[in-house]
């Protein structure tokens, strides 16, 4: 019997925390090539009883628009078409505003959005190649780009700067075969919400559940978008 191969997903922010997992999802997904691009190679990191078969790792730091479209350029030298992109990147900073130093307020934005958009759009084009096959573009938002939160307004506005996105690239599209879907998870077990956690979250999820909740819904996705709403951590299974 033939093993089915559903091609290349390339995970941006893929190397800890959800972004990890949702890799690993892909990888058990019968994605043949799994890419994850971030800081950190997450093999070597703590993780070295995962199965990493399948996985490769690309260095980018989003912190560097440079560096960014190094990783464009790489990729397409390659020659790697994605019919899988997530991008699950993203850095947490909790406090007010007015306390936010003018570093921070950029490092923020240029982390959430402005740097990971050269990226963003080569995945979106490359895609335009794959006419005939169904292809898939994830993005990972927050609760927090439908419900603002206290101490949060630079990074709840990243992640509705990604919502909108998304809505508006699904009306863009003309190929019935490339889907979008946006998640929006609430605060999780990883080292992002550990860093600085905020008591306006009721309660921090499993990031290995919401990443097979997400990964189940967007395989058996068929419209053009879906805005995905996660369950409470005890409803998840």
């Amino acid at each position: 019997m033939a093993i089915l191969n559903l091609g290349i997903a390339l995970v941006l922010g893929g190397t800890s925390g959800l972004g990890l997992e949702l890799a690993l999802q892909c990888r058990d997904s019968c994605y043949g090539r799994v890419i994850v691009a971030g800081r950190h190679d997450p093999r070597r990191e703590g993780n070295q009883d995962r199965n990493w078969n399948s996985v490769e790792f690309k260095h980018c730091d989003l912190t560097s628009w440079d560096l960014a479209i190094k990783l464009t350029g790489e990729l397409q030298e390659v020659g790697v078409f994605p019919s899988m992109f997530i991008w699950a990147a993203a850095q947490h900073w909790m406090g007010h505003f007015s306390d936010m130093k003018m570093r921070q307020m950029k490092e923020l934005a240029v982390t959430n959005m402005v740097n990971a958009l050269p990226i963003v759009q080569w995945a979106w084009d490359r895609m335009r190649d794959l006419r005939s096959q169904r292809t898939r573009f994830v993005i990972i938002s927050s609760t927090s780009a439908t419900k603002p939160r206290n101490q949060e307004a630079i990074y709840a506005g990243t992640k509705a700067f990604q919502l909108q996105l998304a809505r508006c690239l699904a009306k863009e599209h003309p190929y019935t075969k490339r889907t979008v879907t946006v998640a929006l998870p609430g605060g999780m077990k990883t080292q992002l919400y550990r860093e600085g956690m905020n008591p306006h979250y009721k309660e921090f999820m499993d990031p290995g559940k919401v990443a097979r909740f997400i990964m189940e819904r967007v395989m058996r996705q068929r419209c053009a978008l879906n805005v995905l709403k996660i369950p409470r951590q005890k409803e998840l299974m």
